[in-house]
């Protein structure tokens, strides 16, 4: 993905936030980058489908998971990839009503980092400086592109 696209993303989901949060994201991110980082905002706010699909992954069958997808326009997953990614049902996640967002870096060629610690170090701090919640800082279910309003 290039810049001029990951940026466009960024925008356009930044925008579903609460305007309480948008202003919060918007100056992370562009510190984030400012340190030389490519953040890039992979979910925002989530509809309840969204969030049904989500946490289908993981506690249903395969096929069950990708019709949940389905509806909602996502690819489907392969059988390696249908794990637990949320403890949120529809209606008790933060991101169904705009107050979290989920971030990561884009490395060199393009590349989603779901994995990069020193990315997440740095994201911690400043959003947290900003007064959010980290959800990498949760003791049972650790969701490091997570932040979320306190």
């Amino acid at each position: 993905m290039n810049n001029d696209r990951r940026k466009e993303l960024n925008a356009k989901r930044i925008a579903t936030l609460d305007l309480e949060l948008i202003e919060i994201a918007e100056l992370g991110i562009e510190e984030l980058e400012e340190m030389g980082w490519r953040p890039y905002c992979v979910q925002a706010l989530r509809t309840m489908d969204e969030q049904a699909a989500l946490f289908a992954q993981g506690r249903e069958s395969l096929d069950a998971v990708n019709a949940l997808r389905k509806k909602v326009g996502w690819d489907n997953l392969e059988a390696a990839d249908n794990k637990i990614v949320t403890r949120a049902r529809p209606g008790a996640s933060k991101h169904n009503f705009g107050k979290a967002f989920d971030i990561v870096n884009i490395d060199d060629e393009g590349n989603v980092e779901w994995e990069n610690e020193s990315f997440y170090d740095d994201a911690e701090t400043v959003f947290c400086n900003h007064g959010l919640t980290w959800g990498g800082s949760w003791k049972n279910f650790q969701d490091q592109p997570h932040f979320e309003l306190s």
